[in-house]
């Protein structure tokens, strides 16, 4: 019996479960959360107060020009990372400041979806090492506050009207605190033009990559669930909390008329945290005509 309680058991994101070092995370996050322009913002959870890394605009440079030379023999290849690089920065997730020699720079390299055609993601490397040093490193990773896969899946079979929805950007949507973005610095060419002047930019939100950001996300979520609980409800509140599976939501209720009031309620309180959700998904259409384009 035990090792079948093993298998459901959720106990793992319980305060008595932790590490100093978990707690150590939950007490700088919770120290330093703010709610600024519809976003959540988070430090980063550094292990220490005294963070000292080598300057690495140099290998930054080394690493992208590294980039550049497959752009010169895949376009393909070039027009989709800079797709990518453009989105990232028109949306405000980075921004362009100037060389600095404190802080740190993050490689980055392009990483195809090995399911979806032409569906690339650039992903930021921050284990790259520097004089033995890497960001990681120096970050916490924070508890595991991911719910159990095999918990989320049985309770989204419990009913007949099933939901499902989809985060955008996961990490994206949680805003960095502005004195760490400088440990968040890469280098680019503006709009992606290989012929001009690197530029250097900063992020301004968590990076997927990051040992922390997965923590973080997570820890934003819950934080939206309970300061939206009395205005969006209970059963809105506690999906964030238990039927989340990291970016993806899947949740079943007993009748229609429920299900449309729950895809509402969960809508509207996710955005109350700076959170979108798309690509809805159920097996009634009512419910999915009840959601706006």
């Amino acid at each position: 019996m035990k090792m079948y309680e093993h298998d459901f058991t959720e106990s793992k994101n319980t305060s008595s479960c932790m590490s100093q070092d978990d707690n150590k995370f939950l007490s700088i996050v919770e120290a330093g959360v703010k709610f600024e322009d519809g976003h959540y913002e988070l430090p980063l959870p550094f292990r220490g107060d005294d963070v000292n890394l080598p300057n690495n605009r140099a290998q930054a440079i080394q690493r992208v020009n590294a980039v550049k030379k497959r752009f010169e023999a895949d376009s393909c290849y070039k027009h989709d990372y800079t797709t990518f690089m453009n989105n990232v920065i028109d949306r405000g997730y980075a921004q362009l400041t100037v060389p600095s020699t404190s802080g740190w720079y993050v490689p980055h390299h392009g990483v195809y979806h090995p399911k979806k055609t032409g569906k690339i993601c650039v992903v930021f490397d921050c284990s790259s090492k520097c004089n033995g040093k890497s960001l990681n490193d120096q970050l916490l990773s924070g508890p595991d506050l991911t719910n159990s896969l095999v918990a989320v899946l049985t309770r989204f079979r419990q009913e007949k009207i099933a939901m499902m929805a989809d985060v955008e950007s996961t990490f994206y949507q949680v805003r960095v605190a502005e004195c760490h973005s400088k440990f968040l610095q890469f280098v680019w060419w503006p709009n992606g033009e290989t012929n001009a002047d690197i530029g250097d930019y900063q992020m301004t939100v968590h990076l997927f990559g990051a040992t922390s950001s997965t923590s973080c996300a997570n820890f934003a979520l819950r934080k939206t669930a309970s300061d939206n609980e009395q205005t969006f409800g209970t059963e809105a509140a506690e999906s964030l909390r238990q039927n989340f599976y990291v970016e993806d939501l899947l949740k079943s209720v007993d009748n229609i008329p429920r299900a449309i009031d729950f895809m509402s309620a969960v809508k509207q309180m996710c955005a109350a945290g700076g959170v979108k959700l798309t690509k809805f998904v159920s097996n009634e259409q009512q419910v999915i005509n009840s959601i706006p384009p």
